[in-house]
């Protein structure tokens, strides 16, 4: 292994934290949309 700074790595981990977290939102609210969606497509009729 190349030896990285840590403070590079640090910035690194974080970038890929909140990468993470930013994904799980991203999905949660995309399926809470899908869902109130289909209950509004389901009320119309």
């Amino acid at each position: 292994m190349f030896p990285i700074d840590p403070e590079l790595l640090m910035y690194l981990k974080i970038f890929i934290v909140f990468t993470c977290i930013f994904f799980w939102i991203k999905l949660a609210y995309d399926v809470l949309m899908r869902r109130h969606r289909l209950r509004e497509h389901r009320h119309d009729r």
